[in-house]
């Protein structure tokens, strides 16, 4: 394409209506975003807390409390109570408390207790969600307790062991509720958070669940004009693959040997493994059944041990080794993935809550740092699962065949 049918295909998009409508809302004024919270799962801890008190100023009353527990009760987790029960349940009434004990909403009825996990981006951590209902058990053994785990889509909480105990709910059910109560009764709402919580739905609708009316407009505009986005999008200033060299660069200074890796994963092992570990699997470009990776998003890192798809047998008994062997038998996970065996896994805190909203150029030192500094807590689990699995290597090729 020449420079003169780009330049054509860049205007197109200038001019497009859609483009302009976007612009335009994207320039509005919006409290959530104008103070970079809309992804702080605290925050929306705090804002769905005072929400959902009565006694608070906002002109809710216990509205919004009372359909977000009806629709919670419909589910089929809930034993002890159902929707209509609402009514009788001296919502006005409620306590709503942030943070008591570390979690994040609990709701304090005359016979029930409602505990509220939030979760927007992270996930549950090993046995927190037991441990909170071991809390709250203890502390209310009289009341009817109700454990909701809430997250952008309603997912199940990463322990599978607790799904019994906790209802899934969505951050799509809250903002339905919530713009179902301003479309309805508004005018019972004062102005001023009425306009807080329109900014709200559309902050969590644009950002958390991606289903606002500009997301839609977005992705019309962009297969309208999908060439020359292309164009701008190969062009652009890459924060990710700036971040990306900083923790290569780091990991290579450690003295660890860089595998198959890509724009959003640094992939590596020691030296010694990496010498001896087959490398005739299909998985990744240079074929190697396995490696550490460093998964880089925009708004985290994650540390993986990845076995790439290979022989069932070979990757089986592998992964039997690693199991009961007793150097890494406590830092093993069984695998979710039938193809990539994922079985360690851990957050890595680089210091940033979100890689787009900075120049990374600009931090590199401090990226650097601060990743050696949470990479040195896992560095011994990384070397001790690299020597597990190069001495199995190691005595499966010193075995004579016949």
């Amino acid at each position: 394409m020449s420079i003169r049918e780009m330049e054509k295909n860049l205007l197109a998009v200038l001019n497009d209506t859609d483009f302009e409508h976007i612009e335009l809302a994207l320039n509005d004024t919006n409290i959530f975003k104008a103070l970079s919270i809309v992804r702080a799962e605290i925050r929306h801890s705090s804002f769905l807390a005072f929400l959902l008190d009565p006694s608070q100023s906002h002109g809710l009353d216990d509205k919004f409390l009372k359909k977000v527990l009806r629709d919670i009760f419909l589910s089929e987790k809930v034993s002890t109570r159902t929707s209509f029960d609402v009514d009788y349940m001296g919502t006005n009434n409620a306590k709503i408390y942030k943070e008591w004990k570390n979690i994040d909403i609990l709701i304090e009825l005359d016979d029930d207790v409602i505990v509220i996990e939030n979760k927007v981006d992270a996930k549950d951590s090993k046995n927190q969600l037991k441990l909170y209902r071991t809390r709250v058990n203890n502390s209310f053994p009289d009341k009817n307790k109700h454990f909701i785990y809430l997250t952008p889509f309603g997912e199940d909480p990463l322990d599978a062991s607790e799904s019994e105990y906790y209802t899934n709910y969505s951050y799509e059910a809250i903002t339905s509720i919530l713009e179902a109560i301003i479309t309805i009764s508004g005018d019972r709402v004062t102005p001023k958070y009425r306009y807080l919580i329109q900014d709200y739905i559309s902050s969590v609708r644009r950002e958390v669940i991606m289903n606002d009316q500009l997301n839609e407009m977005a992705l019309k505009l962009y297969y309208a004009h999908k060439e020359a986005f292309d164009f701008i999008l190969e062009n652009r200033p890459d924060n990710i693959q700036t971040v990306n060299s900083v923790i290569r660069q780091k990991l290579e200074s450690l003295g660890f040997k860089m595998g198959s890796s890509s724009k959003t994963y640094v992939r590596f092992s020691t030296e010694s493994s990496y010498e001896v570990v087959p490398r005739n699997t299909p998985g990744w470009k240079n074929k190697e059944l396995f490696l550490f990776e460093v998964v880089i998003t925009e708004k985290r890192c994650v540390l993986k041990a990845v076995i790439s798809p290979g022989e069932d047998n070979l990757v089986s008994s592998l992964l039997q080794e690693l199991k009961e062997n007793k150097a890494t038998s406590h830092l093993y996970k069984k695998p979710q993935g039938k193809q990539w065996r994922v079985f360690y896994s851990k957050n890595i805190n680089i210091g940033v809550d979100d890689i787009s909203s900075i120049q990374p150029e600009d931090h590199a030192s401090e990226i650097a740092d601060t990743f050696e500094k949470q990479f040195n807590k896992y560095k011994d689990d990384v070397i001790v699962i690299c020597d597990v699995i190069e001495a199995f290597f190691r005595a499966r090729f010193a075995k004579p065949t016949y």
